[in-house]
């Protein structure tokens, strides 16, 4: 099983990026394999390079408060590419 994780690091917010990957690598469900999806305006991203499980999408500043506002819309940009993904529901 895979899990995808959608991320949003535009403007400033991409300075977390590092220490959330980190992060989630060692915390979140460790035994299951996870997929970054990063949605930014930085043109380099830590661990992109070495790592295959990030991928790096391309997103426009909309600036605050549209980066959050227009998050689905980003998401729907690569609905192919998750579709493939399990979706889990906490109940």
């Amino acid at each position: 099983m895979k899990v995808a994780i959608l991320y949003i690091g535009i403007g400033k917010y991409k300075i977390f990026w590092k220490d959330f990957y980190s992060s989630c690598e060692k915390f979140f469900i460790p035994e299951i394999e996870k997929e970054y999806f990063v949605f930014t305006d930085e043109t380099e991203l830590f661990f992109n390079e070495e790592k295959n499980n990030i991928h790096k999408i391309h997103q426009e500043n909309f600036g605050w408060p549209n980066n959050t506002l227009k998050r689905y819309e980003m998401f729907d940009k690569i609905k192919e590419k998750i579709s493939d993904f399990v979706s889990y529901k906490i109940s």
